[in-house]
């Protein structure tokens, strides 16, 4: 696994765990590669984001999306990011924050996985 892989575990870890210090190390040694896919756990496919909207942590989201965090990775053929987990969790105030930065195409697609969900 290469390093950067490794910090991206670490990093959905202390998500995870909602170790908020951990996490604005990770973050700044990071930087762009924040937003590194990596199989993580039963998921074939997980970033920080997906797994802040996930735990319900808009903190730790928040300080992702103003540290090179991305709302509009995508993964698994383009179908999944965090804002889907945002609505799939029916997270209000997650998907606002994600909805601040997102692309039109990124909002499309969320608005289309709302529909089919």
């Amino acid at each position: 696994m290469k390093r950067t892989e490794i910090l991206c575990k670490q990093l959905i870890e202390s998500v995870e765990k909602n170790d908020f210090e951990n996490v604005k190390r990770l973050t700044e040694e990071l930087k762009e590669n924040v937003n590194t896919v990596i199989p993580y756990k039963n998921k074939a496919e997980r970033d920080a984001l997906t797994q802040a909207a996930h735990h319900g942590n808009v903190n730790i989201a928040k300080h992702i999306v103003n540290n090179y965090g991305n709302v509009n990775v995508f993964y698994n053929n383009e179908k999944w990011n965090a804002m889907t987990e945002a609505i799939s969790h029916r997270n209000k105030q997650m998907i606002e924050l994600f909805l601040d930065h997102a692309t039109l195409t990124t909002k499309q697609k969320a608005l289309d996985y709302a529909r089919e969900e």
